[in-house]
């Protein structure tokens, strides 16, 4: 939390965040931030140039910035915006695959089949007029 404050202190908007390219954008220690932190660098000049820094509204919006995928993208929409869009990451996909009994999606490469299906749910049989059927029993 120390370090995500420090850096909205440096960075308190996209149109302020500058990339000295000699420097990194910072200490970046763990394997693997450096890389996400270019491609963030990267959906905020995007951002920046492209949409008069204002952040898309939706997932499929977001899905066209650099470096966002289609979960984060549906988070961020969902969250920020009350899009009402499926969130699905490697644990919701294995629930919903189990449930439904469809075939597992992400190392079988069907991981966006998965996603779709998953707009629909949940099925008819999981509503009676408009109230939650309990699962527990």
């Amino acid at each position: 939390m120390e370090r995500y404050q420090a850096f909205l202190a440096r960075f308190p908007t996209l149109v302020r965040w500058r990339w000295p390219k000699s420097r990194g954008a910072g200490r970046v220690e763990r394997p693997g931030l450096l890389p996400r932190a270019r491609m963030l660098h990267k959906a905020a000049q995007f951002v920046a140039n492209q949409h008069q820094a204002n952040l898309p509204a939706t997932a499929a919006e977001l899905r066209l910035l650099p470096g966002i995928g289609a979960y984060t993208a549906a988070a961020v929409a969902s969250i920020a915006y009350g899009e009402p869009v499926a969130v699905v990451d490697g644990n919701v996909e294995r629930v919903l695959c189990r449930i439904e009994g469809w075939k597992a999606g992400s190392r079988a490469g069907g991981g966006s089949q998965v996603r779709r299906k998953s707009e629909n749910w949940p099925p008819s049989w999981w509503t009676r007029s408009g109230r939650e059927i309990s699962t527990r029993r």
